[in-house]
């Protein structure tokens, strides 16, 4: 085989797939998206601590900052705090599926 046919073949496939790799990645489905949100909803109650706590419906931050918000309000448990109502903001990391929160006294929903 001639060199010079050779590389004018494997040039378009290589170009071909140069494009192929660099194409952005298509949207998530709707139940992705779903299950991403229950999955945060999970996460935020659990380590709220709250008793009887309730998530509200999340706020999705778009991919370039990544987190999905909730408010979650419920109950504090500890005998010292007689059931006082308490809210929490939560912030839900959708890389890592890590949770943080700061008291949100005065939020409602």
């Amino acid at each position: 085989m001639n060199l010079r046919k050779a590389a004018s073949t494997l040039l378009p496939l290589a170009t071909l797939l140069a494009l192929g790799l660099s194409l952005p990645v298509t949207a998530s489905n709707e139940e992705s998206w779903q299950k991403m949100s229950a999955a945060a909803k999970k996460a935020c109650i659990e380590a709220s601590g709250l008793a009887k706590a309730k998530a509200s419906e999340p706020v999705v931050f778009s991919d370039d900052v990544g987190y999905i918000a909730l408010l979650v309000a419920g109950a504090y448990p500890q005998k010292p705090m007689k059931g006082q109502k308490g809210r929490m903001l939560w912030l839900f990391e959708r890389s890592t599926g890590k949770a943080s929160a700061e008291e949100a006294a005065g939020w409602r929903w």
